[in-house]
């Protein structure tokens, strides 16, 4: 027992950490395998049954009772050390630990002791969650679990603790100092539109619940993902004790508080990190016109009127101010001139509706077409001065969204008060605007590119000397349609939202080699047979397929093995482990452990995050397996290349459980084909399924499980024709009607009840 490592677990001191504690401490417990002495569950076949405790053995109890009672007792005892390693001495000594007391009396005596539901308990609860803090971006998945589990304590005491009391408790505790506070506006200004969202909506078209908190939670994540992805490429400077609040990049140093910066925030207006949005001297701030330069030149404009000037320098002078004087504080600008000719080397872009010019002497975004607005308000409409000092009258302001697509990854985009502008040449996107949101504009030779935290989003070629931007304009739901269907009749539509339209592909053998995750041709041409649900006309080849030309790449085969194939499902188990991958998925997994059965070539798939957890992976196979067949595993046979070397827990339950252990020579793969192969097959589907799709490879680890999947569904040539691995292993032919191409666009539907 004292070989178990229990560091990773916190000290029990109080009601405060008891939830932390008991959920390291389950842990625990369940891989030791001595749960049923604690909780269990009432299944007989559940991984973990209750273990009742026997009756105590007499004079006239026979042997196997008294083995049977001192084995309980002794599983019963390693219990109640691992119980008793991590609590405090005040703890211990409020426990009865005598002798005859078993692990599940200790552990409902510690529920009375710190899981307390009184209202000093909520107070306590309550002051934590106030004082709760996000220490740097390593620590987000701590900081968020902290709410959660706080959130199923007052479920238990059945008190409320309502989602906006839970978002700000969360931004409460970001910090802020460095880019941080910006980060923590944000989010407070996302709290605030989504109040006010909601107060404008009637009582049944109210958001869903926690959809605020998901926002949030997840833009959080988000962020410290960006952090951390950014300081993987910078090198870290030599830190001492309590420097974990420094574990950002150069521009997360805190940012010092003066007159000018009372907060210490960087502008939202300019990006500065010298004063605040409030003290900001240049357009849009709260200072604007306010500052040194800007004085000096109006001084300096005063004087010319005193000086030698030309008589045509004066009126320029004049006529420019003037100009800018009618523009007023709240003016539109825009330096496209209103002439009665249009240039011909322009006229291709009047052809193409979705054209988007990229403005840098426009103010606001002016948007040529009606139905690409989300919000539309007539009310803030205002007229738009040109630099001929002509006017292009507008019709509303409102809220337009795009999808801009760089490198294959698409970004949408909200563009707040845009104007509606119908007698706009093309759509005029604001390089003012997009300055103000922190998003920089990168004109290079032939280009311009978008960034966003030193991110490229979106970018656009140089047509005669000027900037087009490649984007796509996404369509609001529309609200009911009457149709007028005949005569007599009208039918009202439901709004846009409430429908998806999906023209009707005609299926083929290429789109059924598709949605099978790309096998080979033999084993898509067996579908008709090896399954139900497909159907394509027969006959015809496969046509060339470049992603699996680009995914399935490989040197020649090693020497066929002669060594016999099992018959009986579960004789012979093959395992190997894949990675670690390059990057990580969203779930953090770099690992996948596959499991095969030599006899009915049914495979069995896991992500993982580390390489030990092989063994919680195994017993979760070995469960499933067993009770579904009802035999037990003879055999397990891996390679050597001390993949599992580590995983000495593994190895003693393998050889505790009476299973033979296999091992090959170490690198030699070609000696364990069939589960290299398989491991070939699943790479190979991976890699042509992302390239399918169009996806980064984050999504490796839904590739993965998806390929195992529907490597079940597809006929072998280890297997008789016609035959797969599911319907060896489960006794009938698998249905494959419900699948589709992997990384296909889908659409949900949630009711409104």
């Amino acid at each position: 027992m004292s070989t178990i490592k229990l560091d990773h677990v916190p000290l029990l001191e109080s009601a405060q950490n008891f939830p932390e504690w008991k959920r390291f401490i389950t842990q625990v417990l369940q891989a030791e395998g001595h749960w049923s002495h604690i909780e269990g569950t009432d299944g007989q076949f559940d991984i973990f049954p209750k273990s009742i405790e026997p009756a105590k053995c007499t004079a006239a109890s026979k042997d196997d009772e008294k083995a049977k009672f001192k084995e309980w007792w002794q599983d019963d005892m390693k219990a109640r050390a691992i119980l008793l390693r991590r609590i405090s001495p005040v703890t211990h000594s409020h426990l009865d630990t005598s002798v005859e007391k078993t692990a599940r009396s200790l552990w409902e005596a510690l529920h009375v002791l710190y899981a307390r539901t009184d209202i000093l308990a909520q107070f306590d609860l309550r002051d934590r969650l106030s004082n709760a803090k996000l220490r740097d971006y390593h620590d987000v998945g701590r900081y968020l679990g902290e709410f959660k589990d706080a959130r199923l304590r007052f479920l238990a005491m059945n008190v409320a603790y309502s989602e906006f009391e839970m978002v700000h408790h969360i931004i409460r505790g970001i910090p802020d100092s460095g880019a941080w506070g910006h980060f923590r506006q944000l989010m407070t200004q996302t709290m605030q539109d989504h109040v006010e969202r909601e107060n404008r909506l009637a009582p049944d078209n109210k958001s869903d619940p926690d959809t605020l908190l998901d926002q949030i939670t997840s833009r959080l994540t988000i962020e410290c993902q960006r952090l951390e992805f950014e300081n993987s490429f910078r090198p870290r400077p030599r830190q001492g004790l309590g420097s974990e609040y420094s574990n950002f990049s150069p521009d997360n140093n805190a940012i010092r508080k003066h007159a000018h910066n009372p907060n210490g925030v960087q502008c939202t207006n300019c990006g500065q990190r010298s004063h605040d949005r409030d003290h900001c001297y240049r357009d849009g701030g709260g200072m604007a016109g306010q500052g040194p330069r800007a004085k000096a030149a109006a001084a300096k404009k005063g004087a010319s009127g005193k000086s030698t000037s030309s008589k045509t320098d004066v009126a320029a002078l004049a006529d420019a101010e003037s100009f800018l004087n009618a523009l007023g504080d709240d003016g539109e600008l825009s330096c496209a001139s209103i002439t009665d000719d249009t240039p011909e080397e322009l006229a291709d872009l009047v052809v193409n509706i979705w054209s988007t010019l990229l403005d840098s002497g426009a103010t606001s975004h002016l948007i040529k077409r009606r139905d690409l607005f989300w919000t539309y308000n007539e009310g803030a409409a205002r007229n738009v001065k040109t630099a001929n000092l002509g006017v292009l009258q507008t019709r509303a302001s409102g809220t337009c969204i795009v999808v801009f697509t760089y490198n294959g990854v698409s970004t949408k985009v909200t563009l707040r008060d845009c104007l509606h502008a119908p007698h706009a040449f093309v759509n005029l996107l604001s390089v003012g605007r997009f300055v103000a949101a922190d998003v920089s504009c990168l004109f290079e030779k032939g280009q311009v590119v978008l960034l966003k935290a030193g991110k490229s989003f979106g970018n656009g070629p140089m047509i005669n000397k000027l900037f087009l931007l490649e984007v796509e304009f996404l369509m609001p739901p529309i609200t009911g349609v009457t149709v007028q269907v005949g005569p007599s009749l009208a039918v009202e539509l439901p709004s846009r939202s409430d429908l998806a339209f999906f023209a009707k592909v005609p299926e083929t053998l290429d789109l059924w080699h598709y949605r099978m995750g790309h096998p080979g041709e033999p084993a898509t041409l067996a579908l008709l047979k090896s399954t139900t649900g497909a159907s394509f006309v027969p006959g015809k080849p496969l046509t060339k397929c470049e992603p699996c030309i680009f995914g399935k790449q490989a040197r020649l085969p090693a020497p066929t093995s002669q060594t016999p194939r099992t018959t009986n499902l579960l004789e012979l188990i093959h395992l190997d482990i894949c990675g670690p991958f390059p990057v990580a998925t969203p779930h953090g997994k770099a690992y996948f452990v596959l499991f095969l059965d030599d006899a009915s070539s049914v495979v069995n798939l896991q992500n993982l995050m580390l390489r030990s957890e092989v063994r919680d992976a195994w017993r979760i196979l070995k469960a499933k397996w067993e009770l579904k067949t009802g035999k037990k595993v003879k055999r397990v046979r891996f390679d050597g290349a001390g993949e599992l070397g580590g995983c000495i827990e593994f190895l003693e339950e393998l050889a505790l459980g009476g299973i033979e252990v296999e091992v090959v020579a170490a690198y030699e793969h070609w000696k364990n084909g069939r589960i290299e192969r398989y491991m070939r097959t699943i790479q190979g589907k991976i890699h042509a399924m992302l390239v399918t799709a169009q996806l980064p490879m984050t999504y490796w680890g839904e590739a993965v499980l998806t390929a195992a999947y529907l490597q079940n569904l597809t006929s072998t040539s280890t297997l008789p024709n016609g035959v797969t691995p599911f319907e060896v292993f489960y006794g009938r032919k698998p249905d494959v009607s419900h699948l589709r191409v992997w990384g296909t666009r889908c659409f949900a539907m949630v009711p409104q009840e």
